[in-house]
């Protein structure tokens, strides 16, 4: 009889799977000004008012040449969990050469200091005005950040 419930209870967790949501595809576009702009730090954080521990990931991406990005979380694989998300951006440069920082780089840590050319408001989950809320099939948003 144990055995018969052991297998039953196994082949129960093989279908419903382990209660985890899988991740799905998060995508999109970043404009500054209405131009798509490279090196954008975007981040997608859980909205805390509809908090759910069992989806409790963050994500970021970085934009491309075009202003195109896709989420990876935190270990590097692409997706985030279903949920609603407060979304923040950064684009860091050095504060003396207006160079971008490497896409590496932790502001902190760079010499002679950095500036986010963004508006403050996009930089912290409480102050931001941008969120997503992400279906179970995943999706993409376009998100128009005015710095003037």
């Amino acid at each position: 009889m144990r055995i018969r419930f052991g297998s039953l209870f196994v082949i129960c967790l093989s279908i419903l799977g382990c209660g985890k949501p899988t991740p799905v595809p998060v995508t999109g576009l970043v404009t500054v000004d209405g131009k798509p702009t490279a090196g954008v730090r975007v981040v997608f954080l859980p909205d805390t008012s509809s908090f759910d521990p069992e989806r409790h990931g963050a994500a970021s991406a970085l934009t491309d040449a075009e202003g195109r990005f896709t989420l990876k979380s935190s270990n590097g694989s692409e997706g985030i969990w279903p949920g609603s998300y407060k979304v923040t951006f950064s684009l860091w440069v050095e504060k003396n050469s207006k160079k971008p920082i490497a896409p590496d780089a932790k502001p902190s840590e760079v010499p002679g200091g950095v500036i986010n050319l963004l508006p403050s408001k996009y930089e912290s989950s409480s102050d931001t005005p941008e969120t997503m809320s992400v279906s179970g099939s995943g999706g993409s948003k376009d998100f128009a950040i005015a710095t003037k």
